[in-house]
């Protein structure tokens, strides 16, 4: 990764400044190129992802048609950038020191490698389900800090076969049936121990009928994100608001 700077990076600034418009500078940022080191061009939808010290993920995007990109934290502090993209061998870079609504630019230069399949396939899922969370607002309702966000590392690190391994400690989350089929979820009123009602299940933004189950509207290995709303006052406007009465459960899928 190379850090710009005078002229060079004047006219990258310039140059993602009219890419992305006035929203550029709204809060502590990464913004870039993504660049093939062999033949210096633009490396198209490669994955960015913005790593805290502890090397969780803070947020994800994808490099745009010109090999931009721009990133944000909700918070300063040092991170770390992750890069993959198809080809290419995945580079992590940093650590880039971020203050109050500051801004860095930078240069990031991936090297080829030989595409191996395994290698191939993961690359084409991570990206691909980082852009989709990405279009869906997921990644900026987890900046926002409302309900709970199950992301995509987690479901990684937890890699469930059913649907009770994926709500596993979830404050304010009960899980009924822990088999194949038939998982249910409820939400408490008060404490883990009083009374509980049934949220509204949207998968991938549509309401869903769940009285048979979880598992007879999306199958757990196919599950990309998980969005937890349990109280109405955290539901997003969209998917109801104050209305929803005992909050929301959004699944998103590859």
């Amino acid at each position: 990764m190379k850090v710009t700077n005078s002229r060079s990076l004047a006219l990258l600034t310039l140059t993602l400044a009219l890419l992305f418009g006035p929203s550029l500078v709204r809060a502590q940022q990464v913004q870039g190129v993504v660049i093939d080191r062999l033949t210096r061009e633009r490396v198209v939808g490669a994955s960015v992802v913005l790593l805290d010290t502890t090397f969780s993920a803070v947020s994800a995007t994808a490099a745009n048609q010109t090999g931009a990109f721009r990133i944000q934290a909700a918070e300063p502090g040092s991170f770390f950038v992750l890069t993959e993209a198809l080809g290419y061998r995945p580079t992590l870079d940093g650590i880039l020191d971020m203050q109050e609504g500051g801004s860095v630019t930078v240069e990031i230069y991936l090297d080829p490698k030989p595409i191996e399949l395994d290698s191939l396939k993961v690359a084409v899922e991570r990206a691909e389900t980082y852009q989709i969370l990405d279009m869906a607002g997921f990644n900026e309702r987890v900046d926002d800090g409302f309900g709970h966000f199950i992301t995509p590392e987690e479901l990684r690190r937890r890699n469930p076969r059913y649907f009770f391994e994926v709500f596993r400690n979830i404050p304010g989350v009960r899980v009924l049936g822990a088999s194949l089929d038939g998982t249910m979820v409820e939400f408490t009123l008060a404490s883990t121990r009083g009374p509980t009602c049934s949220p509204r299940v949207f998968v991938d933004g549509i309401q869903s009928n769940v009285s048979m189950g979880l598992e007879s509207v999306v199958d757990v290995d196919q599950v990309a994100g998980v969005e937890v709303y349990s109280r109405p006052s955290q539901v997003p406007l969209q998917w109801g608001g104050s209305d929803s009465t005992c909050g929301v459960l959004l699944i998103w899928t590859r």
